[in-house]
């Protein structure tokens, strides 16, 4: 199981000295144990720009836009529940 914690740390870490393809790496194996988290997906969106990888980060946007558009979210990146 992934340790989400440790994956950050080390996304952290490639971020702090520009290596943002690394970095990239570490939140997609992310994405794909833990699901789609708001936060992750921003900061990997965010990634993805700073590795001037403009086309996959709209791409990525506008699908998430979609999807999270049915839901409410808190700022906290958990859905809210009535």
């Amino acid at each position: 199981m992934l340790d989400k914690f440790e994956v950050l740390r080390k996304a952290e870490t490639y971020v702090v000295n520009r290596q943002f393809g690394r970095a990239i790496s570490e939140y997609r194996s992310l994405l794909e144990s833990k699901g789609e988290d708001p936060a992750i997906l921003n900061t990997l969106g965010d990634l993805l720009l700073k590795n001037k990888q403009q086309a996959e980060a709209l791409e990525r946007a506008k699908g998430y836009q979609v999807r999270f558009d049915d839901h409410d979210w808190s700022l906290n990146g958990r859905e809210d529940t009535p």
